[in-house]
């Protein structure tokens, strides 16, 4: 067992306005083991975490970033490049948003992200019974990350933001576990689950990622208030594959899943009237989504439930059930596939359009052909390629 070092032994003081930044980094430059009592501590610039070093903080320590703390491309609360076997645990991690705002164009090549967490090229990673607050994007973003564990993780954003992601994934992650997260006032106001293989990334809040494929994650036990959309996979050139989520409870905005192929984001990366995708988009394989309790907080959005406009092999859902009357699913611009639809709520509510046609106990869609499930939930969906 490590012994724990005291951060006010590095001169942090904890009484929210002196500058304890200094004294965090000194710490973390030494790497081991170190605790943050209770108190409030202002952080007046980004800090950098080094391989081999174990945070934890007591419940009644504020780790907040101060007005101004964090300005241009790369800047964080906590980041860490490089890295392997960090753990962090414990307290209240705080982005300070209306104190740190990102540059409105969203192109500007070396603004402030906005993101709160950063970890790229890292291994052995461990983040657990922490709350995050109040990030200006993303709570954390992970690129090129494997062998990680976060749970037990409270989202809560007094002042909500566009693309207020809560986990965001971008290329290379993979053999994760993601677990016991509980969403508060609103947030995330964004997805609550990013697994985007690809992206833009000239893009502020993007432009630290890269592409790739995301493989072997599992999402267990997620329950919101209220949020943008529970899960989103982003596949258009790379793979998502090996993908275990259960136990989505909650109400959301805009989607319970999302797989629009980035379709309809502000920075589209794939043009509907393209021929080279007139067959579908996308490279999603061995994904399954079971126990989905999800409904609307805005019963105009008509939205469906479920996206499904990317193409995808041996995808699977299972037990969805809702209370909002708007379809459960809708899936089009694809290539050739067959569903298969078990015990269907509403089974007279289906839809098929586009040459989509029944045959026996599934169904064939063409490209071009689109299935819907106008209301309720089913027991189980299960989606497979067709060359």
């Amino acid at each position: 067992m490590a012994e724990f070092q005291d951060i006010r032994t590095m001169g942090a003081v904890g009484d929210g306005r002196a500058d304890d930044a200094g004294a965090f980094q000194s710490a973390l430059d030494r790497g081991g083991a170190w605790f943050i009592p209770a108190g409030h501590y202002r952080i007046g610039s980004p800090l950098r975490v080094k391989s081999g070093t174990h945070i934890r903080a007591d419940d009644g320590a504020v780790i907040r970033l101060g007005d101004g703390a964090l300005r241009g491309r790369g800047d964080y609360l906590l980041s860490g490049n490089g890295v392997h076997d960090v753990t962090i645990e414990g307290g209240t991690w705080d982005g300070n948003a209306p104190g740190n705002p990102r540059d409105p164009d969203m192109f500007a090549p070396d603004a402030f992200q906005g993101c709160m967490f950063s970890f790229r090229d890292a291994k052995g990673l461990t983040l657990q019974r922490m709350m995050w607050r109040d990030p200006e994007t993303f709570y954390i973003c992970l690129c090129e990350t494997s062998d990680f564990l976060i749970e037990d993780i409270v989202f809560d954003s007094p002042h909500l933001r566009p693309n207020q992601d809560g986990i965001h994934m971008a290329g290379f992650c993979e053999h994760g576990v993601i677990r016991r997260l509980v969403g508060k006032n609103g947030s995330p106001n964004d997805d609550i689950i990013a697994i985007n293989a690809d992206d833009c990334h000239t893009r502020i809040g993007n432009q630290e990622t890269v592409n790739g494929p995301i493989r072997d994650l599992t999402v267990e036990d997620v329950a919101v208030e209220r949020c943008h959309t529970f899960v989103r996979i982003a596949s258009i050139w790379s793979e998502v594959s090996d993908i275990r989520i259960r136990n989505l409870r909650g109400r959301f905005e805009a989607w319970g899943v999302n797989m629009d192929a980035l379709r309809y984001c502000r920075v589209p990366l794939v043009s509907p009237d393209s021929p080279e995708y007139r067959e579908g988009v996308g490279h999603v394989r061995d994904v399954i989504l079971s126990d989905l309790h999800i409904s609307r907080s805005d019963e105009t959005n008509k939205n469906p439930l479920l996206c499904l406009e990317t193409d995808a092999d041996r995808l699977t859902f299972e037990n969805l059930t809702t209370e909002s009357d708007c379809p459960a699913f809708l899936m089009r611009n694809t290539g050739r596939c067959r569903l298969t639809l078990e015990g269907a709520e509403h089974p007279e509510s289906l839809a098929l359009t586009g040459g989509a046609v029944a045959e026996g106990e599934s169904i064939r869609k063409p490209v071009g052909g689109e299935v819907r499930l106008d209301r309720g939930g089913f027991r189980r969906l299960h989606i497979s390629r067709e060359e």
